[in-house]
């Protein structure tokens, strides 16, 4: 009972933010979304710019304070080594009170202020709404639209669209933003140190960018491609079941089955083509990690041995080295999940972004029967 009492004491708060969107708020039915992916998304996510800087200035905090989480290591470890237990409270206890307070307290607020924006504001109101509005932009097409397409490919783009629009967004503006603050403060810091120091995390940078440059527009083409299978196998499977009374009563059982084996047969083989790519990608990635981790430690080893680095200034540029390693998989997913997003959103762009054949005029009223 206690352990609800506490969750309860949320409850309003959750309730506040969730009501900051509207999900079902009027809008100009008529206006067709513009053509061109970043015009379509903006149309999109423009009335939650506001929401959106947010998320940018409460990442900004939490990513600075997770980079200086190290520093404050290196700064304990040398602390260590030059002071005596009897004098270190005496000499240094506020700063260290103020460590934790910041560990402790400032942390933990700064991250339940950006993922309670994120998670309770942003990612399922602004995805559902631009489903919604999609799907009530898509009803006023007239019936030609309809007759030329798979109701299940239309309907997967609808809804594809808002968590795509909503992935590549945050994506970029929470995950990617963190990565970016994160390594600018690690190579601030290696340079502070020592130029011979950074002088490997920049190589490995560059080698990095190279390998992004080569990675993401092959896993984009393939991405796009398991994409098109994923909407096409959906489109014949669902037009199969809509349509049942007439494959039960007229299709070949063969020919249908037939259909969707190949459609599926196609998807599979887009899949396994980007698999190979993330395979052979991931492996050298590995390898590029392992000689930075390498390299940085035999560094800081040679450099405090000619008196140029202190013991916590050496434990401090390991863990952030660490960090970047760790970082680095998950961040090149994470940049082709973004093309994946914004290849998907291409896709629904050019199923949703169609005038209406049939428009009702501007003085329209309706029909009186």
């Amino acid at each position: 009972m206690p352990v609800q009492r506490r969750a309860d004491m949320f409850t309003p708060l959750f309730r506040w933010l969730e009501s900051r969107i509207d999900v079902f708020a009027p809008f100009d039915e008529r206006e067709t979304p513009p053509r061109g992916v970043w015009p379509f998304m903006w149309h999109h996510i423009k009335g939650v710019k506001g929401w959106l800087v947010l998320v940018m200035l409460t990442g900004l905090g939490f990513s600075g304070i997770e980079a200086a989480m190290y520093l404050m290591v290196g700064w304990f470890v040398d602390l260590l080594a030059t002071q005596s237990p009897e004098t270190i409270f005496r000499d240094h206890g506020w700063l260290l009170a103020g460590a934790a307070f910041l560990v402790v307290v400032v942390r933990p607020l700064v991250y339940f202020a950006n993922h309670a924006i994120v998670d309770q504001v942003v990612v399922p109101q602004i995805t559902n709404q631009i489903r919604w509005r999609n799907h009530v932009y898509t009803l006023g097409h007239a019936l030609g639209y309809f007759q030329n397409d798979f109701a299940g490919r239309l309907s997967s783009r609808v809804i594809q669209a808002g968590q795509s629009i909503r992935g590549a967004t945050i994506e970029v503006i929470d995950d990617l933003w963190y990565a970016l603050i994160f390594a600018s403060v690690a190579i601030g810091f290696f340079g502070a140190t020592s130029l011979w120091l950074a002088l490997p995390v920049l190589i490995w940078l560059a080698a990095y960018v190279v390998l992004l440059i080569y990675f993401v527009p092959r896993a984009k083409s393939r991405s796009e491609a398991n994409s098109l299978g994923r909407s096409s196998t959906t489109g014949r499977i669902v037009d199969s079941y809509t349509n049942i009374l007439t494959v039960k009563l007229f299709a070949r059982a063969d020919a249908e089955r037939s259909a969707v084996r190949e459609a599926l047969s196609r998807w599979n083989a887009a899949f396994l083509n980007l698999s190979r790519l993330i395979t052979g990608v991931s492996v050298i990635l590995q390898t590029m990690n392992s000689l930075l981790v390498v390299v940085t430690a035999w560094l800081s080893l040679w450099l405090w041995s000619h008196g140029a680095m202190t013991p916590g200034a050496v434990a401090a540029s390991i863990g952030l080295v660490l960090r970047l390693v760790q970082m680095s998989s998950w961040l090149i997913h994470l940049v082709r999940g973004v093309f994946e997003n914004i290849g998907a959103v291409q896709e629904s762009m050019e199923t949703i972004a169609k005038p209406h054949d049939l428009p009702d005029a501007a003085d329209a009223v309706p029909l009186q029967v």
